[in-house]
């Protein structure tokens, strides 16, 4: 099962009668030119690539039926056929449609969203947009808004959503406690295009780090997280694991934490003793997790798990796994064009795989501090570091070539602050504001 982004849109014209060949110029709703844009054939096999005044050229002998697929824009299919003449303009739309509501011209420099009594639960920057998920009044609402004024907002009806999450199609979802939606926005209307259950979703769209034509990498955690590793699955082989890391440390202090736990219950002489601190064990974790990983499902601590020889796992050895959830496997994984980046915070190591899982480079690299996250500008692919030391809160650049890291900024908002996204050059972040989530941007340096 896979979702994809696709709207198939026919022009019913005469026949090309003269030409075999058909120049396609790509272009955004602005008619600016979309360099690298994927030309698949009806089984999604890429056929050709946009270059960078947006042109492509295809015979329609061989190709009846061609689609377009960028990152960041809606996928298009059509009938090379339906066409008259050797040259085509094709407009590619956004995620969603810009509307006229949104008014940029009121953008403040270092805050990109400030609405009273409205409070932010996620958000994915756009260009000189935001598709924001927000509530208001017990209500919750899918927004576009521009950088300084709220724009439009669509209700959202299914109950309790989470977050937004965007895969690796270009796809954007809201993620509920139970379902996963796929949305979009046509015509001032907020349309579901698909839903899925949580645990499909988990099991499929989730972990998908990158894709290359028909194949695709996905990430995978195992051995109670201690393991990370990345696998190519296509169509026509069995999937290949091309990157293994095992990260030991999570095994020793879940152990550690499990002995000092199983002691603390020993010393209780109540028949209750269990249940008081398995609740007050969860209300911890609650806060320990509060807005980093709200979806992750505590009741563990109250179920009784049968091992394969049909006796119970000690509560104890339940949270022993589960607390390598605090101190997962320090490695992260993205797209970077055709190759997929793993950066190894463990070992501080980066590596480059081509889209045959092929490795092609491995470089070091060091930053002051530890490292706490790896994030990604998706507008251009870069990489960057947020590193924490001595109480300093600092960002850094990191070369996915050399490996080089580069100083940019430092800031002590974000040990306060939560979600943070870079795009485009700028840092994003939520903020506490008078009780309410804000987002607020800041201006990174060149680098």
């Amino acid at each position: 099962m896979k979702s994809l982004f696709l709207f198939v849109v026919f022009s019913f014209v005469s026949s090309i009668l003269f030409s075999q060949k058909l120049k396609i110029s790509i272009v955004d709703i602005y008619e600016t030119p979309i360099e690298s844009v994927d030309v698949l054939n009806r089984e999604e096999v890429i056929i050709g690539k946009s270059d960078k005044n947006g042109q492509v050229i295809i015979d329609i002998a061989k190709h009846n039926i061609i689609g377009l697929s960028k990152k960041g824009y809606t996928n298009r299919w059509f009938k090379l056929a339906s066409f008259e003449g050797d040259e085509i303009s094709v407009t590619l739309q956004y995620y969603y449609q810009e509307l006229d509501a949104v008014d940029v011209a009121e953008s403040r420099p270092e805050s990109a969203l400030d609405i009273d009594a409205v409070n932010i639960i996620d958000y994915v920057p756009f260009k000189n947009s935001l598709l924001t998920l927000k509530s208001h009044r017990g209500k919750n609402y899918i927004g576009i808004d521009s950088l300084g004024k709220e724009g439009a907002k669509f209700v959202f009806e299914p109950n309790r959503p989470k977050r937004l999450f965007q895969d690796c199609l270009g796809n954007i979802h809201v993620v509920c406690p139970e379902m996963v939606y796929q949305i979009a926005i046509f015509n001032n209307e907020l349309v579901i295009i698909d839903q899925i259950k949580k645990d499909f979703f988990n099991i499929l769209l989730a972990p998908c780090v990158a894709k290359f034509g028909d194949k695709y990498v996905l990430k995978a955690l195992s051995q109670n997280n201690q393991a990370y590793s990345l696998s190519l699955f296509d169509r026509h082989s069995d999937p290949n694991t091309f990157y293994y890391e095992v990260d030991e440390l999570s095994a020793e202090v879940a152990s550690e934490e499990a002995i000092k736990l199983e002691f603390a219950v020993r010393e209780q002489f109540f028949d209750d003793s269990l249940n008081f601190h398995a609740l007050d064990l969860r209300n911890y974790l609650r806060q320990v997790y509060n807005g980093e990983n709200p979806d992750v499902n505590l009741d563990f601590l109250q179920r009784s798990l049968i091992k394969p020889n049909g006796s119970k796992t000690k509560w104890t050895e339940r949270y022993a796994q589960y607390k390598t959830l605090t101190y997962p496997i320090n490695v992260r994984s993205f797209q970077i064009g055709n190759e997929v980046a793993v950066v190894n915070y463990e070992v501080d190591s980066l590596l480059l795989f081509n889209t045959i899982g092929k490795q092609i480079s491995q470089v070091p690299f060091s930053v002051s501090g530890d490292i706490k996250e790896v994030w990604q500008d998706l507008a251009n692919d870069n990489i960057y570091f947020y590193t924490r030391y001595k109480g300093n809160h600092s960002i850094f650049y990191l070369n996915d070539v050399t490996g080089e890291t580069t100083f940019l900024k430092s800031m002590r908002e974000l040990g306060l602050s939560r979600k943070h996204k870079i795009y485009d050059g700028y840092l994003y972040f939520l903020e506490i504001d008078n009780g309410y989530y804000r987002i607020q941007r800041v201006r990174l340096p060149n680098h």
